[in-house]
């Protein structure tokens, strides 16, 4: 009987471990390039914040804090 169950549960286990491989690929590239557009917002925050901008330069250090 546990032969069979196990026979049963085989391609779910395998369907599993290849999407959990596939979605810590995703979330990896999606973790760097998230990271480059909170940089670029913080630069962009910055130089509003030289210019005077100030209303704009809260707003994009907000942007880059979320």
């Amino acid at each position: 009987m546990r032969i069979i169950l196990k026979i049963l549960a085989a391609p779910f286990v395998v369907a599993l471990t290849v999407s959990w491989v596939l979605l810590v690929f995703v979330f990896c590239w999606a973790e760097m390039i998230l990271q480059y557009v909170s940089g670029l917002a913080g630069l962009v925050a910055l130089i509003l914040f030289i210019i005077g901008q100030t209303t704009g330069g809260v707003v994009f250090l907000v942007i880059a804090f979320l």
